[in-house]
């Protein structure tokens, strides 16, 4: 697949979700609070569909921290680069 597919969702009870199978995103309404949250929603999903993690169960506790932080440095640069923030 050349591109990511981003597929809205009024229903969706989250910001966003990774749909890993179709190598894409779905956005709930609440990613549209402001532009920070959508931009922080697209950028958490696709650092996950990148990071291959497609909705299987997360690992626990220093792994997710870890993770996390990953997230949060990356997200930061990219954000900082685009001027999100």
């Amino acid at each position: 697949m050349a591109g990511r597919l981003i597929i809205y969702e009024p229903g969706l009870p989250t910001a966003g979700m990774t749909w890993g199978h179709e190598g894409g995103i779905v956005l709930g309404p609440t990613a549209f609070y402001s532009t920070r949250e959508l931009a922080r929603t697209v950028l958490g999903e696709l650092f996950q569909l990148e990071a291959g993690h497609t909705g299987a169960a997360a690992a626990g506790g220093a792994a997710n921290e870890a993770e996390a932080a990953r997230f949060a440095e990356w997200a930061a640069k990219l954000g900082r680069f685009l001027g999100l923030w």
